[in-house]
């Protein structure tokens, strides 16, 4: 069974649930304490952000990470082009829109 440690109001965390969602793919939530959460997620994946995902005995962090994971294990329904350009040019956005969001949520 996966599980998805997690903040509901993250827009990290929420990229990861869409990205489960799309593949189809079962998984349970744990929704964590901010500030608490650093107790487990350090022990989970040596870390102290979320989302965190565990996947039988895989641990992963980061919803980039994440994403990248079950781009590589589950290939069904896939959101990342195979294309290496075009694949690079996706990420780079990602990672643009990532930077973004701490704004966004510092503004809100």
């Amino acid at each position: 069974m996966r599980t998805l440690y997690q903040f509901p109001i993250s827009h990290y965390c929420e990229k990861t649930r869409w990205h489960l969602d799309h593949k189809g793919l079962d998984f349970q939530v744990d929704n964590l304490f901010p500030g608490l959460h650093r107790l487990k997620s350090k022990r989970l994946a040596d870390i102290v952000t979320l989302p965190i995902l565990k996947d039988g005995e895989q641990v992963i962090g980061d919803s980039t990470q994440i994403a990248l994971y079950l781009e590589q294990t589950y290939a069904q329904a896939p959101l990342l082009p195979e294309d290496a350009a075009q694949r690079a040019e996706v990420l780079a956005l990602e990672a643009y829109f990532d930077r973004l969001g701490v704004h966004v949520r510092r503004w809100l």
